[in-house]
């Protein structure tokens, strides 16, 4: 992911905050966790994207397997958290515009 696409979905999560405290009928307690938790996920990506490079330059070279896949417990090993594929914010990227979970908070 690069620096403008990270900056566009960060900016993309503030307007759809702003939209949550201005248009819809929730208490901020009501939708401090769903925010609260997208924080929480960009943080988790950034280390979890910084211990990946580390542990992906430092893996050993088999002479005919050549390298192994990096796998959860590198991460342990890191004191890191390993985020499976679709845990990933990358992931968001390919969601579609209104995911169906949003619906119930955006009916009027």
């Amino acid at each position: 992911m690069t620096g403008n696409q990270l900056r566009k979905l960060e900016a993309e999560l503030w307007r759809a905050a702003d939209q949550l405290r201005a248009n819809s009928k929730l208490t901020a307690s009501e939708y401090s966790m769903p925010v609260l938790g997208l924080i929480f996920l960009r943080h988790a990506f950034n280390r979890f994207e910084k211990v990946r490079e580390d542990i992906e330059k430092n893996l050993p070279t088999h002479p005919q397997r050549g390298k192994r896949k990096v796998t959860p417990k590198d991460f342990e090993e890191k004191s890191a958290m390993f985020l499976p594929e679709d845990s990933r914010l990358t992931n968001w990227f390919h969601c579609p515009k209104q995911p169906t979970w949003v619906q119930p908070l955006t009916r009027q």
